[in-house]
């Protein structure tokens, strides 16, 4: 293990990933799927923890050179250090990531020793979420405003995400063909492949959602609505608000998160203005946001009133 400590992260999780293989099928054969990557989205997060614990050490006194140098003072160290910035759930899935790199690693190097996340804790001294916060109406308005004066093929993202709920990757993949108006003033977004390979079918009632879903397919024709990356269309919603001066959503680190909960918020509220329950409405806004049923605590971070 000549390489850095990044490259042999990098490597270990590249030797893991199985694309094409069905996790479900494997898994009912009785394959253990610890060490293995199934998804692009689940590689994509493990290779950001790798890069940033990575960079962190190199940056340390005597940093390790090798993967079974790593020790667990040095995770705990680097949670440590992240107290004041991360919040409580950043933590967990950090160090989620971190005890997975240690198996893709131990499968990758099996004549090394590799343990680096036994006894590793949570620090105590993690801050507040920072994304419990959604956008107003009035800044909503505001951003569309923006968008519609926008050449940027990122601008319809702002609308997909506040008014249809969609996720900033489900925005980067959409396409037209997605898209169905039905003459009743009703339509319906098709979302494919998914965060966990899930995919499900909005369907908006609202004429003035479903008029202007008809005029983007009119747009676009089949192809893509925003045909950029995610992170494109991260950087155009940081633009927007730094132009029309709502550093309030970039100073608690958010974006299209706060889209998505307007747009929990709205159905939230269309749910209960047709009679249905607390808990069914939740359950109802889960299913529109892509997170399935009953999960009503999960909820509670996207629906900030709840009557």
């Amino acid at each position: 293990m000549s390489k850095s400590i990044k490259h042999q992260l990098l490597f270990a999780i590249e030797s893991n990933f199985k694309t094409k293989q069905d996790k479900h099928s494997m898994k009912r054969g009785g394959y253990e799927r610890q060490s293995t990557i199934f998804s692009y989205s689940d590689r994509k997060n493990l290779m950001d923890t790798a890069a940033g614990f990575a960079n962190w050490l190199k940056g340390q006194p005597d940093p390790p050179r090798h993967l079974y140098d790593i020790k667990p003072q040095h995770v705990q160290a680097y949670l440590n250090a992240h107290a004041k910035e991360w919040t409580a759930a950043t933590f967990k899935v950090r160090l989620s990531h971190l005890r997975k790199l240690e198996t893709l690693a131990g499968a990758t190097y099996p004549n090394s020793k590799i343990a680096f996340t036994e006894g590793v804790v949570l620090p105590a001294t993690a801050t507040s979420p920072k994304r419990t916060v959604q956008v107003s109406e009035a800044d909503y308005g505001r951003l569309l405003s923006f968008s519609a004066q926008s050449k940027s093929q990122a601008r319809h993202a702002v609308f997909l995400s506040g008014s249809c709920g969609l996720r900033v990757s489900e925005c980067a993949k959409l396409k037209g063909s997605d898209i169905t108006v039905q003459p009743d003033g009703s339509a319906t977004v098709r979302v494919v492949d998914s965060k966990g390979k899930r995919s499900r079918t909005i369907t908006l009632n609202n004429p003035d959602t479903a008029s202007r879903l008809a005029e983007i397919r009119r747009e676009v024709g089949e192809g893509r609505v925003c045909p950029v990356q995610s992170e494109s269309l991260n950087a155009y919603l940081r633009r927007a608000f730094a132009e029309l001066g709502m550093t309030e959503y970039t100073k608690r680190k958010t974006g299209f998160h706060a889209l998505r909960k307007l747009a929990a918020q709205r159905h939230y509220n269309d749910c209960r203005d047709r009679g249905l329950s607390v808990k069914e409405a939740l359950s109802e806004t889960s299913v529109f946001l892509g997170h399935g049923r009953n999960r009503d605590e999960l909820m509670k971070h996207y629906v900030l009133e709840i009557k």
